[in-house]
């Protein structure tokens, strides 16, 4: 697939329709619906508006991982260290976080998942786990270029205290340049890692370790919607995604590959 694919109109494949009014009011099967994209593509506000409009709980692994670490217990503690050495964390420690956060009541409808899968072996524990529990696994696909990936990345800000990320065009503070959240007021800052010299590197690792996970889901998932996300408010790709899942239904499956989601060059 060449790289003008994120040019394309939404498209979605597979076997499992939904309405919008299914989906909207809760009718439909539990759905674990997965948010993929490269950094910077806006996953986050875009599982936020989804959470919204379909009433499901809004999981991200990163916000998983900083209240942890907030809490200053021997876990929490060992994953600062780890992410303070530019380390992953651990499978292990990560499924753990979000098996306790899975069980809690408001995720017994469904949920969507912000950064989980990030690994083949996880994209497969997730398979596992929806088929043992009757599930649907919805996947969300965005696509961008490494040009606008960059761009977006200037705007990015992180709070210094509570580590929410924001953006100043497309996810701006209530607050201005303080975190918004309850409780915080956190100066908001420019993330080191979102600098332009390290997004290849970034890219590359979501090369490695992401494109065999969103291979593996391709094939398997229930529904599967490729939305470009490089142009158009954050509100205009939100209902470019809802008309790709509504009209979810048995259509021509595409051929994908992982450096069909990057324009590289």
């Amino acid at each position: 697939m060449a790289s003008s694919d994120t040019d394309q109109t939404p498209t979605a494949h597979g076997t499992f329709s939904l309405t919008p009014k299914e989906l909207e009011s809760g009718t439909s099967p539990a759905s674990l619906v997965l948010l993929f994209g490269p950094p910077g593509s806006g996953k986050g506000t875009q599982a936020g508006l989804l959470s919204r409009r379909l009433n499901l709980p809004h999981v991200s692994t990163g916000d998983i991982l900083r209240d942890r670490i907030l809490q200053g217990d021997a876990l929490g503690k060992a994953i600062a260290r780890q992410i303070d050495v530019g380390q992953f964390v651990p499978d292990e420690w990560i499924n753990q976080l979000l098996d306790e956060r899975l069980r809690l009541p408001d995720c017994r409808g469904g949920v969507i998942l912000d950064g989980y899968p990030r690994t083949q072996s996880q994209a497969e524990r997730v398979l596992d786990t929806a088929q043992v529990q009757g599930a649907r696994v919805l996947m969300v696909l965005l696509l961008a270029s490494a040009r606008d990936l960059a761009e977006r990345f200037v705007g990015r800000r992180q709070c210094s205290r509570c580590g929410a990320l924001f953006h100043l065009d497309f996810q701006p503070s209530l607050a201005g340049n303080q975190c918004d959240r309850p409780f915080c007021s956190g100066d908001l800052v420019p993330r080191l890692d979102d600098r332009e010299e390290f997004l290849a590197g970034r890219l590359a690792d979501y090369q490695r370790l992401t494109a065999p996970a969103v291979e593996l889901l391709t094939q398997r998932a229930d529904l599967v919607v490729h939305v470009a996300a490089s142009a158009g408010s954050p509100e205009h790709i939100h209902q470019e995604i809802w008309k790709a899942l509504a009209a979810g239904g048995p259509l021509a499956r595409e051929s994908w590959s992982p450096a069909a989601q990057l324009d590289l060059r």
